[in-house]
């Protein structure tokens, strides 16, 4: 009698974490070793992920599925190369977090203008689907008998 383990992602040493909070917010890091039951300290490496060496409490860290093979305190070209062995930049633009956020920041950077073109072609299409849709629906009613 086995059981299935809900969960997958744990906090350990080489996790590939997304800090959600702060000025490395959006950013990957590195899970290096942890200080206690609510920290870890984390590497960026700062070369690719623009992330100094810090203590980050769990609760601004996203976990991710991702988990490098690397010893505790690793050094920045180990980190490295570890991320481009796992390929897990194109691995992690793949995810639908990446993807929302990317979103998120596209429609952030719109400036009113740009909302109202976007409120616009919403209407726009809404009127064409619409057109189309009760052209269908007398189409179809035409040739029922009653």
């Amino acid at each position: 009698f086995f059981l299935n383990m809900v969960f997958t992602k744990f906090v350990e040493i080489g996790r590939v974490c997304m800090i959600n909070y702060g000025k490395d917010e959006g950013r990957l890091c590195t899970i290096i070793d942890i200080v206690d039951q609510n920290k870890a300290l984390v590497k960026g490496p700062k070369k690719l992920m623009k992330v100094s060496i810090q203590i980050i409490p769990f609760k601004r860290l996203n976990l991710t599925k991702f988990k490098l093979d690397i010893e505790k305190n690793a050094s920045d070209d180990d980190i490295i190369t570890k991320f481009k062995e796992g390929k897990i930049m194109n691995k992690w633009m793949k995810q639908s977090v990446y993807k929302k956020r990317v979103k998120h920041e596209i429609k952030r950077k719109t400036n009113d203008f740009g909302r109202f073109k976007l409120m616009n072609a919403k209407i726009a299409k809404s009127k064409l689907v619409s057109s189309k849709m009760k052209k269908m629906s007398t189409k179809s009613s035409v040739g029922k008998k009653k």
